[in-house]
């Protein structure tokens, strides 16, 4: 078996001489004989006059290496299956059969043969290698030890001759890729004896076609663990050979102490396009300091030269798994940044009492990034903890059912009971060709939403809105439409951001629209703490419209609320109401913001209502502001229906400026109204050239 050392360049010369018996005629297609006429198989190892060498330098063919040939010829006569060559050094002999058998290969006709040769030899005489000439491995910890390199590195030469030129040149080639770590040690470190390292996110079984000298890698991704490394002089160095591949996520890990260490090995686009080609060698230097390992630009030599690219070994980051409130363990992981992470289930904890596990968080309140059990997370830079999130029942504010997809925002409407629980958004939604959530407990009667919703900070996304055709009894025994996130509340939302477009197609000219980016109907309760961009547009004819981005109707509370996005119609009405906060109010809106680009609309064939923070009001406005670009109809100032003056985008100092917003107002009785100013320790956060945001807990 031939050493395998780094610097390997493996030229193989295989000299096929085939001899006509003497006396034959050249006219004469037939075989000859068998000792005139047989093929002579010698070997050379470095470079000669008419070989470059492509293999091994400093070494030669151990005793008793083996190589198959197989021949095809035109005439179709001196064909040849796998026939076993093996060298004592310096020339290639048959090797005779069990019982003595001649396995000589002879030309059998004068046409041109083509000679196909493989290293390292498996099978038998006669027989393809492999499954039809294929062979399949799957590379092992044990293959990459210095001793069995040479049995996974796979060569392939090919060359045509015929009886009037025998002379044929194997060039073999390099049919696997090969990957060489020179690790030297840092100032202040020192590498241990027996230094291993491990190569994940690659497949390790692959395929070697011996007919066409084509290797690949065929399996799923895996991993080599704690391969071996040697040591020469002072030089620890690893060499693995590997598939060739696609390798864009590939890793090197290296574990120092309790450290371990890691990084993505990137392979130059130029050549292979991020793969590891085949019949290229990598080479790259490995610096091992106290917190960090540092790869130098990588070489490509021995084998076919490429390209390279730098990259840099990172300490490996903890994954945590916080039961939050339950008990029990789930292991942790040493993981690298950017590599990916297949999440569990709540295996193994013991969820709070009343309690379901709903899947996992960055924040122990749900407000930060979900993620479902089985889901992939893609580690990021830094240490990491996931947050495991427990679903109530619902039946207080402490105990919120989570909702993590858009099935949970439909089940809210899915009977009496669940109308009237509590919840708590934990993701960001999407929801398409959405209908406001409401229950039907027959003939178009309608159940408002009188339970509580925390968004968590979240975002839902309207995309498309479906109209709702129903009759609540608290706003009088006619039906109505809603085009919505919430058909008519009266229970409490809060900490909830609502993005995207409503459109309003009027089609019942006896009915009233009410749309809006969180609630048709806001009655009875509360809405805090949110921000609409949503755009309404109307169209059609109907009776009346009442079109806002907060509500359409607000009949009770929108406190500490800013608007963006456009509201506009060009519906044919008898009615028409509309505004950046609500389209009519006739409660209470204060401490509120409309920054809309634009609110306009046909006039109403009875009444128009157009102002910029609330159409028409029967109620209070109370310290609140809007966008100077809107126009207005001259009933402008902090209590009034078109607010007060300020910027587009007021800057972050205008909107924690003290006394901006009031804490109470008085009521038209006299008595005093209290109020909770926008906070912005605990809800808000706002930076310089932003709109505020809600935090996320």
């Amino acid at each position: 078996m031939k050493q395998f050392t780094p610097t390997r360049l493996f030229a193989v010369t295989s000299v096929v001489a085939a001899m006509l018996a003497a006396g034959c005629s050249e006219e004469n297609n037939e075989p000859s004989g068998n000792a005139s006429n047989a093929a002579i198989v010698t070997a050379s190892i470095g470079k000669t006059d008419n070989v470059v060498s492509s293999r091994a330098a400093n070494t030669v063919w151990d005793v008793d290496d083996c190589i198959g040939i197989s021949t095809s010829s035109v005439n179709g006569k001196t064909n040849y299956v796998n026939i076993r060559y093996k060298t004592n050094g310096s020339v290639f002999s048959p090797v005779p059969g069990a019982a003595g058998e001649d396995n000589t290969i002879y030309f059998q006709d004068k046409s041109p043969t083509t000679f196909t040769a493989y290293y390292p030899y498996e099978g038998a005489n006669g027989t393809k290698p492999g499954s039809d000439g294929i062979i399949m491995k799957n590379l092992t910890v044990a293959d990459q030890s210095p001793e069995n390199l040479p049995a996974i590195d796979y060569l392939w030469a090919q060359q045509t001759a015929q009886s009037s030129d025998p002379k044929v040149d194997f060039r073999f080639s390099h049919r696997m890729s090969r990957l060489i770590l020179n690790f030297k040690a840092g100032a202040g470190t020192a590498l241990p004896n027996g230094l291993t390292y491990t190569l994940t996110q690659l497949a390790t079984e692959g395929t070697f076609d011996t007919s066409t000298g084509e290797a690949k890698a065929t399996g799923t991704v895996s991993k080599l663990e704690n391969l071996p490394t040697s040591t020469i002089g002072r030089q620890i160095t690893g060499i693995a050979i590997l598939w060739p591949q696609a390798v864009s996520s590939m890793h090197l890990q290296l574990k120092l102490g309790d450290n371990t260490f890691g990084a993505a090995l990137t392979f130059p686009a130029g050549t292979a396009g991020e793969a590891l080609a085949p019949s290229t060698s990598y080479t790259f230097n490995v610096t091992v300091e106290r917190t960090h390992i540092t790869v130098g630009q990588a070489d490509i030599d021995d084998w076919t030269s490429g390209g390279s690219k730098d990259i840099t070994l990172q300490e490996a980051r903890t994954l945590t798994f916080d039961p939050n409130g339950g008990s029990g363990t789930i292991a942790g992981d040493k993981v690298f940044e950017s590599a990916a992470v297949l999440l569990p289930d709540d295996n193994g904890l013991t969820p709070p009492s009343g309690k379901t596990f709903v899947g996992w968080n960055t924040l122990p309140g749900g407000g930060g990034e979900f993620y479902a059990a089985g889901s992939t997370l893609t580690m990021p830079a830094g240490d990491f903890t996931l947050y495991a999130l427990w679903s109530g029942d619902g039946s207080n504010k402490n105990k919120p059912i989570l909702i993590t997809d858009a099935q949970g925002m439909k089940d809210i409407g899915a009977s009496h009971d669940s109308m009237g629980k509590h919840y708590r958004l934990c993701n960001d939604l999407v929801l398409n060709d959405w209908e406001a959530i409401y229950y039907d407990y027959g003939g178009g009667q309608g159940e408002p939403f009188s339970g509580t919703f925390d968004g968590g900070g979240h975002t839902v996304t309207l995309n498309g809105v479906k109209p709702i055709r129903a009759q609540f009894h608290s706003i009088g025994t006619k039906y109505g439409y809603f085009i919505s996130l919430f058909a008519y509340i009266e229970g409490e939302v809060r900490r909830l951001r609502v993005d995207g477009q409503i459109t309003v197609d009027g089609t019942d000219e006896n009915a009233t629209y009410h749309a809006g980016g969180i609630c048709g109907y806001n009655n009875h309760d509360t809405v805090t703490d949110c921000i609409s961009n949503v755009t309404v547009t109307a169209t059609g004819k109907m009776y009346r419209l009442n079109a806002g981005s907060i509500a359409g109707f607000n009949q009770s509370y929108i406190f500490n609320c800013y608007a963006t996005g456009k509201i506009e119609s060009t519906a044919t009405t008898q009615f028409v109401s509309l505004g950046g906060i609500a389209g009519s109010s006739n409660n209470r809106i204060a401490n509120c913001a409309a920054l809309n680009s634009n609110i306009s609309g046909k006039d109403g064939q009875m009444n128009t209502y157009i102002h910029r923070i609330t159409g028409s009001t029967g109620g209070n406005i109370v310290n609140s502001y809007a966008s100077a670009i809107l126009s207005a109809s001259g009933d402008k100032g902090l209590n009034k229906p078109d607010g007060k003056d300020c910027d587009a985008k007021p800057a972050a100092s205008w909107w924690m400026k003290a006394g901006r917003w009031a804490n109470s107002y008085t009521l038209p009785s006299g008595g005093e109204y209290p109020l909770n100013p926008w906070n912005f320790t605990t809800t808000w956060e706002v930076t310089d050239g932003n709109l505020p945001v809600l935090r996320r807990k």
